[in-house]
């Protein structure tokens, strides 16, 4: 928030310039537009959804309402935004269903017959409200199908729905080829990008993972310590680190350390008991059992 003193005597001579005009038409409209992104805030997810939408108007508007959340990337015909998607392999894709070279039915078909685009969630947008159209996005492979105009707020919560199913569900396809590699890391399954629904969230997380880093040779660190230094209840604190992180705070501060370890280890300036120390354990022994547990190798055999 800039506030300027609307009192004629707040200014000095030399301050003031007046009858000044400005000239509209030497603007340049890309250089405007390139410093309007540069001043907006980041999407609180590194996560990029596709909109796919002949409308300028209608993809302007659709643009600036998820841009908050993701980043975007927009075409106007299906062409160039299979390119488009082959070339970024998004999260998502929303798209309209009347576009100038082909359908979003046939975008959508396009992408299920390729393995890389194959479960890549996609929303149809359309005027088109009987169910007949409804049943045919459907068929094609489409996983929503929403009504223009539409209700934003809703169109972001379902993005984001569809975002996490689908990281589910490549957990789940990891912790199943887990079955056949056992000295796989126990985490690698945890390891999909978190999706936060708002900025409060975000600053949450980036805020204990702060606090952890400084503090990740101190023994003493704990659910305790980290609740009071985010000024929160522990019982509140708990459930808000399990919903953002996947996982309780004893078990993050934990992992955190042994990635800390395992990042010293590979340098190899330490040996593995001055390790064990600079990550907060005061157990060697609980710091191997740790250790090999989470990467299937003790810290010894280490090599990154």
């Amino acid at each position: 928030t800039i506030a300027m003193p609307m009192d004629d005597n707040a200014y000095t001579e030399e301050e003031r310039i007046d009858n000044i005009a400005i000239d509209t038409k030497s603007i340049d409209a890309t250089e405007t537009d390139d410093l309007v992104k540069e001043m907006m805030p980041q999407p609180i997810n590194d996560v990029n959804v596709i909109v796919i939408e002949d409308d300028p108007d209608m993809m302007e508007q659709i643009n600036r309402e998820i841009q908050p959340v993701f980043h975007t990337c927009c075409f106007s015909d299906g062409k160039s935004a299979l390119a488009g998607i082959a070339e970024s392999n998004p999260a998502l894709i929303v798209s309209d269903i009347m576009l100038p070279d082909m359908t979003g039915y046939d975008i959508v078909r396009q992408l299920r017959k390729e393995s890389a685009t194959a479960a890549t969630p996609v929303i149809l947008l359309t005027a088109l409200d009987d169910e007949a159209h409804q049943i045919k996005g459907y068929q094609a492979g489409a996983d929503d199908y929403m009504v223009k105009p539409c209700n934003f707020r809703v169109l972001i919560a379902r993005i984001i729905s569809l975002i996490k199913w689908r990281n589910e569900q490549k957990t789940m396809e990891q912790r199943k080829g887990q079955t056949e590699e056992p000295n796989a890391s126990s985490d690698s399954a945890s390891s999909q990008t978190q999706i936060f629904e708002n900025r409060a969230d975000l600053l949450f997380r980036q805020q204990v993972e702060a606090i952890v880093s400084k503090h990740i040779d101190d023994p003493s660190l704990s659910v305790d310590m980290l609740a009071e230094q985010m000024h929160i209840g522990r019982t509140r604190f708990y459930g808000k680190v399990r919903d953002l992180f996947g996982m309780s705070p004893n078990k993050y501060i934990t992992n955190r350390r042994l990635e800390k370890a395992a990042d010293l280890l590979v340098e190899g300036r330490y040996n593995v008991s001055e390790v064990a120390w600079q990550v907060g354990f005061t157990s060697a022994a609980y710091f191997y059992k740790c250790f090999k547990q989470k990467y299937g190798v003790v810290p010894s055999k280490y090599k990154g």
